[in-house]
């Protein structure tokens, strides 16, 4: 019976390890900003022609493209890491994932991507 209920458990361990490291995976679209008391919708960013995609892959990495430019990352279970374009510095940005939505915070802005 021990043996069964290991085996079981293991896989089911297996398939929410599957789960959980694919759950990311796909293209998001920048649909909300705030910075501040400074907030912009999809509608005001449209219109302010911002247009920004954060691609995540399954091997944990990442591509996040504004007005043509693209940034290679990298993440884990907490952030995106990537090199900063203006001091060239590595940087970690923290996220949190809410159902189809990745939110990044940092420095008191925050970037909502909707897949």
């Amino acid at each position: 019976m021990k043996k069964i209920l290991s085996i079981a458990f293991l896989f089911v361990f297996a398939i929410l390890l599957t789960a959980c490291s694919s759950g990311l995976k796909g293209t998001y679209k920048l649909v909300e900003m705030a910075a501040g008391e400074e907030k912009y919708d999809a509608k005001t960013l449209e219109t302010l022609e911002i247009k920004m995609e954060l691609v995540v892959k399954d091997d944990k990495t990442a591509e996040l493209t504004l007005d043509g430019e693209t940034i290679s990352l990298t993440y884990n279970d907490k952030e995106f890491i990537g090199k900063d374009q203006s001091t060239g510095e590595e940087k970690s940005i923290p996220y949190t994932v809410d159902g189809n939505k990745i939110i990044l915070t940092d420095d008191g802005e925050t970037m909502t991507f909707q897949k």
